[in-house]
């Protein structure tokens, strides 16, 4: 059967991604689990811990016997309900080839109809049933269940399901479902595992995804090894505290590790070097007994003298137990960028993208709009696409942008092309970068707000370079000319190495036909045109100074008193191996494409008149245009005043 997804983390999605096939819904309604309020929390009560054989293994996302104190569950979709954790490779890799031989489910209220469950996903998505063994009820607590028939673990899946069936029941008392309707144990753990649900909830039978909002399901498989080492460990996670570091601060690290062998480690070390230079030195404080998990929290410092740009740390596993450690799989990598100073953040860019035929791509515009609003420093480009007849508004570059940025459907739109995994929904894939903005209307403000302060949270980041915008139009020929530079901070060339100047061209006030819009629907943002390549035009760097200059000639029917311009600086694109989680814009700035002070006159005679000189209200020569009163001196000899807003 194939997996489908209902994503509670985007909690205020009113329509799918795919207009065509799924209409409105209210975002209450994506709740498929709720939580007991009876309670809340975890249960403290003494843990019950599995003995293991010398050669068994603990598998799964879930490392504590602790159960929560709080149940969950569907009450009101009667049937047969399969809640499961996927687990993906991270998880069970070490154990491919290996024989699960028993299943712990942790039960927050007893169940009837009980079986443990083992499933496989293959790379198309399709999940493939192993084993449903029949339990008959299951108890409050933890509950083993030994497998009448060892499942081998194969290899070449993608995740592995692990969990249980149950009766959901709906029973009430006081006007209120009583806490057995609650059945299910989910705790956040140092690493997340999905919990999915296969169930009628609404539509038929399917797998829906809960992702990690409530936490991991309590279920864990023993698995029998061969050849399990007297000493091991794993590094099952290495993850640094930010993305962008300075020279001499500290970078906070966080990592997992994991006792693997037959014996308990009573000490080991972890190295932690900058591109091959050793930085730091991590000497464990305490015992880790077999198969037992420990988080490691530490920093490093980054030296003084490093180099502007991207930098790989590396963590090894040194030694155990004072001996050396060899041999693959004791090295995790993780990356950071280095710098020295940053430049204002202007706007964020804003890649909607709609069709013509699409019915809710209208809800979409409003909820981008209300956005905008919100923010004010949003610049926006509007994409068309083709959906069941021709958008008028669609070119190839409009089809080249939305390949690379991995549209699944409309309406959606990426803000600053940052990965935002709160906002995935649906059939998004799980490096999504554009995401589904059909929100019901009296929904708007509040997820607007809640997508705002995601945006706000990743543009913290810092910009190295700005985007300063100049351009001349020339009424006659109708030939633009723009000009994008910046002066940057220290090092902002080899911190932005591999990023590229993207511009482009858009038009308001288009009126045209528009479903569930009207014959003259108003098309504002219209993306008309890329200037240079939509792939991200190579940086003519000059130090950490940079100038871009391009030439577009404006068609006669685009109104150029509509038309903006938005350039913006992000990483250069590869349109076959899109990196959808290095992307992010580092500075952006949208302006008008007429400017009052680079039009240029026309005189009596039919003959052009430049500016071959600019002054500042004060009086004083000024090389490129500033905000308010600025006297231009043309070649024609007059001499006039203009407004740059």
């Amino acid at each position: 059967m194939k997996k489908l997804l209902l994503t509670l983390a985007a909690v205020f999605m009113a329509v799918g991604l795919n207009a065509q096939s799924v209409g409105q819904r209210d975002f209450s309604a994506l709740k498929v689990l709720e939580r007991s309020t009876v309670n809340n929390g975890v249960r403290k009560s003494e843990a019950r811990k599995v003995t293991l054989a010398d050669n068994q293994r603990i598998m799964g996302a879930y490392t504590t016997d602790e159960l929560a104190e709080s149940g969950l569950g569907a009450p009101g979709k009667n049937g047969i309900m399969r809640p499961a954790s996927r687990l993906t490779k991270k998880f069970f890799s070490k154990f491919i080839g290996g024989r699960i031989v028993m299943l712990r489910i942790g039960l927050v209220s007893a169940v009837e109809n009980f079986k443990v469950y083992i499933g496989t996903e293959d790379a198309s998505g399709n999940v493939t049933d192993l084993t449903l063994q029949d339990v008959g009820n299951g108890t409050e607590g933890w509950n083993e269940v030994q497998l009448t028939t060892p499942v081998t673990i194969p290899d070449g899946i993608e995740a592995l399901y692990i969990g249980f069936e149950y009766k959901q029941k709906s029973t009430k008392s006081g006007g209120r479902y009583t806490s057995d309707c609650y059945p299910i144990s989910a705790v956040k753990t140092p690493e997340m595992a999905d919990l999915y649900i296969y169930g009628d909830l609404g539509g038929g039978a399917k797998w829906n995804n809960q992702e990690t909002q409530f936490g991991t399901l309590s279920a864990q498989a023993v698995v029998e090894l061969d050849n399990i080492p007297d000493y091991s460990m794993l590094l099952n996670g290495f993850t640094l505290g930010k993305k962008y570091c300075k020279a001499s601060e500290s970078l906070p690290y966080k990592a997992s590790v994991e006792n693997f062998g037959k014996n308990k480690i009573d000490s080991y070390t972890l190295d932690f070097d900058i591109d091959g230079t050793k930085v730091g030195t991590y000497t464990s404080t305490k015992a880790i007994e077999v198969n037992g998990k420990y988080d490691v929290n530490g920093n490093i410092t980054v030296p003084a003298n490093i180099a502007n740009g991207s930098h790989k740390v590396t963590m090894t596993l040194a030694t155990i137990n004072g001996q050396d450690v060899t041999g693959e799989g004791k090295k995790k990598d993780a990356n950071f960028i280095s710098f020295v100073n940053s430049v204002p953040r202007q706007k964020i860019m804003l890649e909607q993208f709609t069709s013509q035929g699409c019915t809710w791509c209208p809800l979409g515009g409003k909820f981008l709009k209300k956005l905008s609003e919100q923010r004010g420093d949003i610049a926006w480009a509007a994409i068309h696409g083709n959906m069941n007849s021709r958008d008028k508004f669609n070119n190839k570059q409009c089809d080249s942008i939305m390949s690379y940025m991995g549209l699944s459907g409309f309406p959606s739109a990426s803000y600053n092309r940052f990965f935002i995994p709160e906002l995935l929904y649906g059939d998004d894939a799980p490096d999504a970068i554009a995401y589904g903005c059909g929100y019901k209307e009296q929904y708007l403000t509040q997820a607007a707000q809640q997508v705002s302060g995601y945006i706000s949270a990743h543009a913290e980041a810092p910009s190295f370079v700005p985007v300063n915008i100049t351009r001349s139009f020339n009424n006659e020929t109708r030939e633009l000319t723009v000009s994008v530079a910046g002066q940057g901070a220290e090092g902002a060339a080899s911190s932005l190495a591999g990023y590229g100047l993207f511009v482009y061209i858009t038009e308001d006030g288009l009126k045209a036909y528009q479903t569930s819009g009207g014959a003259n629907y108003v098309h504002d943002h219209t993306f008309r045109a890329a200037l240079g390549t939509v792939l991200g035009n190579d940086i003519k760097w000059n130090g950490d100074n940079y100038e871009n200059n391009y030439t577009y000639k404006v068609p006669a029917d685009y109104v150029t008193s509509n038309m903006h311009i938005i350039a913006f600086i992000a990483p250069k694109v590869s349109y076959r191996t899109p990196n959808h989680l290095n992307m992010d814009v580092n500075n952006c700035e949208i302006t008008e494409l007429e400017d009052p002070a680079g039009i240029e006159e026309t005189t009596a005679d039919g003959k052009n008149a430049e500016v071959v000189a600019r002054y500042n209200a004060a009086g004083q020569q000024i090389s490129a245009p500033e905000t308010g009163v600025n006297i231009l001196k043309l070649s024609n000899g007059k001499t006039i005043k203009v407004v740059v807003k």
